[in-house]
């Protein structure tokens, strides 16, 4: 917090200041660059949630963190991608699926019971047309709560093509960094963040 009784105040300030003005502007200008989605399993969540038992989703949360953080740590960008949300403002074009202004061209099922048949519907087009897909689990059994075959699904691209992917590699000799690619009219930029408190992470960064 910002007092006279922190002694690095008056020296400081004015420094930090500045760089967050000059950081949020950038952000603020900058649009993500993503290729990555991740359809979201809150409707599995519902499918299998138990009233007076959080432990009942527990599964899912902890893949679906899991996936996450794997995601990041491979310096993977993506988005959830919302069923309702889908629905409503979704399309397939060719080899990408998107939702309102953002398209994809990979598609991650994380672990999932079921979805919407919109969303199957979604899904099973932006196959046919030429559309990647990695399964990160099982694939689902369920089509809106009733079981369903998806004998079409599969994945038919590797994490390491998720990788490969992306515009750019960060690795690290230990440690975890997180990190976003941006573009705007000024350039592209990296924003890259050690999310630890103490330690020090060498890094090395090819484009």
């Amino acid at each position: 917090h910002f007092t006279p009784l922190n002694p690095w105040l008056d020296e400081s300030i004015d420094k930090v200041n500045a760089y967050f003005d000059w950081l949020g502007g950038n952000l603020r200008d900058s649009e993500e660059f993503v290729n990555v989605a991740v359809l979201h399993p809150i409707r599995s969540a519902y499918f299998t949630y138990q009233h007076g038992k959080p432990s009942s989703t527990e599964e899912l949360d902890n893949a679906l963190l899991g996936l996450a953080n794997r995601l990041a740590e491979d310096q993977i960008g993506f988005h959830f991608l919302d069923e309702t949300l889908l629905k409503k403002y979704g399309f397939v074009e060719g080899h990408k699926i998107g939702c309102g202004k953002c398209s994809y061209e990979y598609l991650i099922l994380p672990k999932l019971y079921t979805m919407d048949k919109e969303t199957e519907s979604f899904l099973r087009a932006f196959i046919k047309g030429g559309g990647k897909v990695y399964l990160a689990d099982e694939k689902p059994k369920y089509l809106e709560g009733k079981p369903y075959g998806y004998d079409y699904l599969e994945s038919n691209v590797s994490w390491d093509d998720l990788r490969l992917a992306q515009p750019y590699r960060l690795e690290t000799d230990g440690g975890v960094l997180y990190s976003t690619y941006r573009k705007s009219e000024t350039g592209d930029f990296i924003v890259v963040l050690n999310i630890s408190d103490t330690d020090t992470i060498n890094a090395r960064l090819s484009v």
